[in-house]
């Protein structure tokens, strides 16, 4: 439990880290978690704050969201770094945006998305991005980079900016651009029959 200040830093060194041990609350501070090798969440993480706030996990490997990251009273950013990302249970950031910077492919096996904020993707050219559940609810998605990228959402959907080699996109609703986004590949885009898609951003 962290109590007000800056910010406070958790440092794991060389060991992986179980999130679920070191942090259940987030009082009045941004907290940065840091492990050289593995973070696992394998404990509900719910952020107990009243304004905004920032969690930023960093690994020399994989993180995995095990079990669900969330916040009750105010917005909380979301910052995940590590050479590859799992996505197995919910993250509700409560309006909030999410960042995922990998090296590696950025996965979702189970739970499902709440960001209402932007959700901004970076795996590398050579690798994939799936977030595919059918229960995400996204606002604004920014692919800066990534191969074959595969999107589901239970809303309509605004794709902002970058560079991808191909894009598959499910929604259930509108799905609208607001930056210039390059698909090298095939991109195939599904807003049902009743949903307009509009991608008219110059570039």
């Amino acid at each position: 439990e962290f109590v007000d200040g800056a910010e406070e830093v958790v440092d794991a060194a060389d060991d992986a880290l179980d999130v679920g041990t070191v942090i259940t609350a987030l009082l009045g501070t941004d907290v940065v978690i840091q492990a050289t090798g593995d973070i696992n969440v394998n404990a509900a993480l719910n952020a107990i704050h009243t304004s905004a706030r920032t969690l930023t996990l960093e690994a020399g490997n994989q993180i995995a969201v095990n079990n669900e990251i969330s916040s009750s009273n105010a917005a909380l950013t979301v910052n995940l770094t590590a050479a590859s990302v799992d996505l197995a249970a919910n993250v509700n950031t409560n309006g909030g945006d999410l960042a995922i910077n990998s090296t590696g492919a950025i996965t979702q096996t189970a739970g499902a998305l709440s960001v209402t904020g932007t959700a901004t993707l970076a795996a590398g050219a050579a690798n994939d991005i799936t977030l595919d559940a059918a229960g995400n609810q996204l606002g604004k998605v920014t692919l800066t980079s990534g191969k074959d990228v595969t999107l589901r959402n239970a809303a309509g959907l605004e794709l902002g900016g970058g560079s991808v080699a191909s894009l598959s996109v499910t929604a259930d609703g509108a799905i609208t651009q607001s930056d210039a986004l390059a698909v090298t590949g095939t991109a195939t885009l599904a807003a049902g029959a009743a949903n307009d898609i509009t991608l008219d951003a110059a570039g």
